[in-house]
């Protein structure tokens, strides 16, 4: 199990260095607009996560 969560922290690791790459070095017309919309949707959702289950998550360990 430790190895699905490893792998699953370092292909996050990659995407969010992918679309931080993409804010200083745009990517060709069509995978440029898509990366960045990838990022906004993954960002925005974890910020509604935030304000939605914040209360819920506080507690967990």
């Amino acid at each position: 199990m430790k190895v699905f969560w490893g792998l699953g922290k370092i292909l996050m690791l990659g995407f969010w260095l992918v679309v931080l790459v993409n804010a200083a070095i745009e990517a060709p017309s069509p995978f440029g607009v898509m990366i960045d919309m990838a990022g906004a949707v993954l960002l925005l959702t974890h910020l509604l996560e935030l304000i939605l289950f914040n209360g819920s998550l506080r507690g967990r360990r």
